[in-house]
């Protein structure tokens, strides 16, 4: 018995020094990186880091030989708790990653430029540097997937994309933007996020993409010009995307700074012209690179609409917010008037028609035709128009072109999985939107923080083009750049929306009430839309304030019976179905000749 015990108690002596040299040598390391933090490699000696340990300078010796094999194992443990920490960073969320590489940066990044400036001087240092840019360069290929699945085709542009992503999240950007532009920790993680997230508008792009996923699921091949952003997404969709001209990116619209709606036309009116220069050959480049059997332009680009005329194919518009079309039916375009009620209300129309219209038309028409006429076609022209809208959130009319088919909205988001935070949410949301190009509503997000703070609903913003750390949410409140709003909205008993037309149409779609703020462009149009089919309420952004802004929430919640008669005439105009059987019946089957 007594044989048999001495080997047990010679094991778990064993065990028990084991464990203790374990943490003696945690013990040395933890040492070691506290002294890394605090002065360079060269000044720091062993019997520093031993006296912090709490050990003698032999045993640091005995357990990693000398100062090089220290730091060498010192770099190797943080390496490994890096990854971990970066580890959780999920694919495709760009703003997550940030945030979780900004996480690493804001407790590791000088320590990190501090080895990296030692690396030349301390071989095993090097050593780590190395396999650190390898680790960031798998980090950066598995977070951004997404962005580069379209493009395993062409493996110099993949190529190229990833050192972008490698290059946009290194350490040294940054330091670039905390410690030598001294943003916060917001605002870098903001420029970061725009830098790998270019926010040119988008706001077309999205509601076309059902419609083309559905024409590709027919059997159609589709190719697409569009943002350089948006390519790889486009892509992964089975799409032959490539970008449009960088030129045509370049030109920002900057209406929102005009001070009243005839200098916004003005300036909308010139950054389209200026856009038509490049993007009219680039859609030539492309007809003559594909050879289509028809093309789908979007309205806005002024230039492809002429180059699309001039080609002398089948080819037709789409238009993503109402249209400015005269007719006895509808009140002026541009004001947000009310459809007019008996005799005043028609002599209304007819008195200011000729002065709205006609300032839209003389501001607009000489510009169009000077496109048109670099092309050499005549004045004006007409197209098949697909309409994503329908009736009644648009005006019933009698008059309308048989050239326009109104199909409803289109709804599609790059990001359809809610977030796992919105499960823990318990009470009835109430979702604020604001452009995704600038034009500087986003006071709407802190007027609907204050509004609604003591109201017993969550509020969930999205600020896709402002900057989060200026805002203070209250208790109640999240504020997002970007989220999905589908899955928001499937809980929401109102929209706050700018007035735009895709996050107005896609909440009336699920029957949600939308209480509309209009900023300008077509907002007015779109906010008194919802006011007059029953949908919800409008409140301009001239009246805006917290007080007006929950009275007007609540008015916008007792509609709900209104926003659910929307939704279901959308429904039944056939969205994406409607829009391919359009564009097949018109565009593609050969119509017999006159």
């Amino acid at each position: 018995m007594n044989a048999d015990a001495a080997p047990s108690k010679r094991r778990y002596r064993m065990k028990v020094r084991a464990a203790t040299a374990a943490v003696t040598r945690e013990r040395i390391l933890d040492a070691a990186i506290a002294v890394f933090w605090e002065r360079p490699l060269a000044d720091i000696a062993l019997e520093e880091v031993a006296r912090r340990a709490g050990v003698s300078l032999p045993t640091v010796i005995r357990h990693y030989d000398d100062k090089g094999g220290l730091f060498a194992a010192a770099g190797e443990r943080e390496s490994e708790r890096i990854r971990l920490q970066r580890d959780d960073a999920p694919v495709g969320d760009v703003r997550a990653a940030v945030r979780v590489l900004f996480d690493h940066y804001e407790e590791m990044g000088d320590a990190v430029l501090r080895l990296l400036a030692e690396e030349g001087r301390v071989p095993a240092l090097r050593g780590i540097a190395d396999r650190g840019r390898e680790f960031h360069a798998l980090w950066c290929e598995r977070v951004f997937a997404p962005a580069l699945t379209g493009l395993s085709g062409d493996e110099r542009t993949r190529a190229r994309r990833l050192a972008e992503f490698i290059a946009l999240t290194d350490v040294l950007v940054w330091k670039l933007l905390r410690r030598d532009r001294r943003l916060s920790r917001n605002e870098a993680e903001r420029a970061v996020c725009e830098l790998l997230e270019p926010l040119p508008a988008r706001g077309h792009l999205f509601p076309l993409t059902p419609v083309l996923d559905e024409l590709h699921h027919r059997g159609h091949q589709v190719a697409l010009r569009t943002l350089a952003s948006q390519v790889p997404l486009m892509r992964a969709r089975g799409f032959d995307a490539a970008p449009i001209s960088e030129r045509v990116e370049a030109i920002e619209l900057e209406d929102w700074r005009a001070r009243n709606a005839r200098a916004a036309l003005g300036m909308s009116v010139r950054g389209f012209c200026a856009r038509a220069e490049y993007d009219a050959p680039d859609l030539q480049r492309a007809i003559a690179e594909q050879r289509p059997d028809a093309l789908l332009v979007d309205i806005n680009s002024w230039g492809g609409l002429a180059a699309a005329e001039a080609w002398g194919g089948p080819w037709a518009t789409f238009c993503p917010y109402p249209l400015a079309l005269r007719s006895p039916d509808a009140p002026p375009f541009g004001l947000g008037l009310p459809p007019a009620r008996g005799p005043l209300g028609h002599l209304r129309d007819r008195l200011l028609r000729p002065l709205v219209l006609g300032t839209i038309e003389r501001t607009m028409l000489p510009a169009l035709n000077g496109v048109r006429a670099q092309l050499s076609l005549t004045p004006l022209g007409t197209a098949d128009e697909l309409f994503l809208t329908a009736e009644p959130f648009e005006y019933p009319r009698r008059d309308w072109p048989q050239s326009v088919v109104m199909v409803g909205p289109c709804e599609w988001d790059p990001a359809p999985e809610p977030p796992a935070w919105l499960s823990e949410i318990t009470q009835l949301i109430v979702l604020v939107t604001t452009s995704s190009e600038f034009q500087d509503d986003d006071r709407l997000i802190q007027t609907a923080f204050d509004a609604l703070a003591g109201e017993p609903v969550a509020v969930v913003a999205t600020l896709p083009a402002g900057d989060p750390a200026r805002f203070h949410p209250p208790a109640n409140a999240r504020l997002e750049r970007f989220l999905s709003h589908g899955a928001v909205l499937d809980r929401a008993v109102c929209a706050i929306t700018h007035g735009g037309m895709g996050a107005t149409q896609k909440a009336l779609a699920r029957g949600v009430p939308v209480c509309a703020v209009p900023f300008g462009r077509d907002q007015f149009e779109v906010a008194r839309r919802v006011e007059v089919a029953g949908a919800g309420t409008r409140l301009p952004a001239s009246r805006l304030r917290p007080d007006r802004l929950r009275a007007k929430v609540r008015e916008a919640m007792a509609k709900g019976e209104g926003a659910k008669r929307v939704a279901a005439a959308f429904a039944a105009a056939g969205g994406p179905t409607a829009a391919a059987d359009a564009f097949e019946t018109r565009l593609l089957v050969p119509q017999p000749s006159a």
